[in-house]
């Protein structure tokens, strides 16, 4: 699996380079200066390093310099200040692979890093076949064999089970009409965010960092709006009456933005967590997941966003949140599982189901969304929009470590 080396002063610019690459299932280490970047090449081994120009201390020309002393081979591409054509040859002159400059697209630097590095992908043949480890840290709960919980949870587990298949039977038994499984061909390949809203399907694609809207149409979906939002990388979106909200990891930002043809930005709020995600309205609050944190927020929107809860989340990395008025629903990349949560003060997971084509290849789950007891889910680097029901859903019993 290819590794790459993140060298950067800013955690917030690393971090978001991180998530980025993560995606594509890059192994990503991060460096916060040029000593710590050549202490760590002299330790252990990189297929490419991303090295920022502008650093403090040890900076970028002065780190590329002694990286080439001691690996005249390994690739480097630099990160150049806003389009520096100056700076730019001087680092191509002191031995870099390539450069690219700030701001850049989701999709520049991912083409530019895989002129570097692998596909990761292709390159690890297991990982198409690696079972997927269930969550092992959750919900804060401690583990069942301590002294004297292993009866009492042993009864609050079944309970719990007890309650989410009595729930889902439920759902089934009110289904008249069973919908067979449909997969919708997209144009585009990393949906991240997706919402219906009345008869109009939103679907946010974070490489092309643009938002689709569709419309059903038999076995199709096609588009009938398309907003392009070059200089954000958002990742999470939702309809707030007539504005719509979006969540951005790379400025730690939640934006609200105007219903017209550009989507433009009238307020822009700070996040409450390092890594925002997943965004869902209930019609009273947002909620805002958090990858980095792997936290869930409950916001009241005022002049400001106020965090009136938090909660943890299941599992390792949280994709996608949906709320009823009975329930609330969470997935997670790494498990690929639906989680079935309570609606009290621990959002308590009470079952968690899978499906087939949660697991098929490598691409994690990326988005979800229930319209009635339909399923509508996608997967990164899949252009496939999958609608199943609910009796296309194996419930199972959930982790100890989950509850």
């Amino acid at each position: 699996m290819a590794r790459i080396l993140v060298v950067d002063d800013e955690a917030t610019m690393r971090a978001a380079v991180r998530m980025t690459l993560e995606r594509l299932s890059y192994t990503i280490t991060e460096a916060a200066g040029g000593e710590a970047a050549l202490r760590l090449l002299k330790t252990s081994s990189f297929d490419m390093v991303l090295l920022d120009m502008r650093m403090p201390g040890l900076d970028g020309m002065e780190t590329l310099s002694r990286i080439r002393e001691m690996d005249k081979q390994l690739p480097v591409v630099m990160v150049t200040g806003y389009g520096s054509k100056e700076s730019a040859i001087d680092v191509m002159r002191l031995g870099a692979n390539q450069y690219i400059s700030k701001p850049f697209k989701n999709k520049e630097l991912i083409e530019t890093v895989q002129k570097f590095a692998k596909n990761p992908i292709i390159q690890d043949a297991q990982l198409a076949s690696s079972p997927v480890p269930l969550p092992s840290m959750a919900m804060g709960s401690s583990s069942p064999t301590s002294s004297g919980a292993g009866p009492v949870f042993g009864l609050l587990m079944g309970l719990c089970l007890i309650a989410g298949g009595a729930f889902f039977a439920w759902r089934k038994h009110q289904t008249v009409v069973v919908q067979k499984p449909q997969n919708y061909t997209l144009p585009y390949s990393n949906p991240t965010s997706l919402f219906w809203r009345n008869d109009k399907l939103w679907v946010l694609d974070w490489l092309t960092q643009s938002i689709y809207v569709h419309v059903q149409k038999g076995d199709e979906l096609p588009i009938i709006k398309t907003y392009h939002l070059p200089q954000l990388h958002i990742t999470g979106m939702a309809l707030v009456g007539d504005m719509l909200f979006t969540s951005d990891p790379w400025t730690k930002k939640i934006r609200k933005h105007k219903l017209d043809d550009f989507l433009t930005v009238i307020a822009t709020y700070p996040s409450p967590g390092p890594a925002p995600s997943a965004l869902f309205w209930d019609g009273k609050y947002l909620w805002c997941g958090d990858v980095g944190e792997n936290k869930i927020y409950q916001l009241q929107l005022e002049n400001k966003l106020v965090v009136i809860a938090s909660y943890k989340a299941p599992g390792h990395a949280m994709t996608g949140f949906y709320k009823d008025a009975n329930y609330a629903w969470t997935a997670d990349t790494q498990t690929r599982r639906l989680y079935q949560h309570r609606l009290n003060d621990k959002l308590t997971v009470i079952s968690s189901s899978s499906n087939e084509d949660f697991e098929k290849g490598p691409e994690p789950l990326s988005s979800f969304y229930w319209r009635n007891d339909e399923l509508w889910f996608a997967r990164d680097r899949k252009p496939i929009l999958y609608r199943r029901t609910i009796h296309d859903l194996k419930t199972e019993p959930v982790e100890a470590s989950v509850l």
